[in-house]
């Protein structure tokens, strides 16, 4: 089964495609089309974005790596929480509040490069379009 769920502003219109287990299998807006696998866990094993595919690697239930082909595009690195990420070679670091929530990323020198703020169901408050980031609320 699946369902499709459009949604419109002046500019853009969306559409994205879920399946039987409400996993989202893919989005249509703005000339992007983005289709998403998964495994029998409900981990997300492949995205691909305009014909690029990414793989997710995952320890556990936790994302460990995502190749692109034969490079490695992006390293997670992992504690109580998540450490640091290393996306082609741009080194974040992640805080977090008492929730385990990511409030803030850095980068290697310390400096604030992105504040995140979400509302009561987990919504970031301001999402900015261009933020590479995965992990947050």
């Amino acid at each position: 089964m699946l369902i499709t769920l459009e949604t419109s502003t002046e500019q853009d219109v969306t559409f994205n495609e879920y399946d039987g287990f409400n996993q989202l299998k893919k989005v249509i807006t703005g000339g992007v089309i983005a289709e998403y696998r998964y495994n029998a866990d409900g981990l997300r094993t492949k995205k691909v974005i305009n014909g690029t595919e990414t793989r997710h690697i995952w320890d556990s239930w936790n994302i460990a790596a995502e190749p692109t082909g034969t490079t490695i595009t992006a390293k997670y690195t992992r504690g109580i929480n998540l450490i640091h990420s290393d996306m082609a070679g741009t080194v974040n670091y992640y805080l977090f509040n008492g929730h385990g929530d990511v409030i803030q990323l850095t980068n290697s020198s310390g400096s604030v490069i992105k504040t995140y703020d979400y509302d009561a169901f987990g919504n970031e408050k301001t999402p900015d379009l261009n933020d590479i980031n995965p992990c947050g609320y």
